[in-house]
């Protein structure tokens, strides 16, 4: 069996400002793929917190989900949480970048200097399409596990 873990960032969830429906959301749809989920971690925009709750999540699943984190804003540390994690540098990824731009062309708007920010990602890292946000999504390998 697969064993997957959700990881939800966000100072928001833990202090109830936001329903967690993306919890709800991945649980189903993994179960119904037939991979069940071994369990939710929702910890706090804090780059030691989002990065001890990976490597651990790590330690014990062959996937690793998480959710927030990769906008813009200060408080999106997910990606260089994982960089610190896993050990490796932060990197624009070029493929990224033009993700990012041409999400922006399609909503009509030009990024700013801070949208760069969601091209920066892990070296390594795989980048991922993203349908509905401005930042790519990306998975890194760590030892036996997958994080995305």
């Amino acid at each position: 069996m697969v064993r997957t873990i959700l990881l939800h960032i966000g100072n928001e969830l833990l202090r109830g400002e936001t329903i967690n429906t993306n919890a709800a959301t991945i649980s189903r749809l993994l179960f119904e793929a037939g991979y069940p989920v071994l369990r939710h971690c929702v910890v706090g925009d804090d780059p030691y917190d989002i990065q001890k709750a990976l490597l651990d999540s790590c330690a014990e699943a062959d996937f690793v989900i998480c959710t927030g984190g990769l906008g813009p804003t200060t408080d999106d540390l997910t990606a260089d949480a994982a960089a610190q994690a896993f050990g490796v540098a932060l990197k624009e990824n070029p493929k990224a970048w033009k993700m990012v731009q041409d999400r922006f062309a399609f909503l009509g708007r030009d990024p700013t200097g801070k949208d760069r920010k969601q091209a920066v990602v892990p070296d390594g890292s795989v980048i991922l399409e993203n349908a509905w946000g401005t930042a790519p999504g990306f998975y890194v390998r760590h030892k036996s596990a997958t994080a995305f």
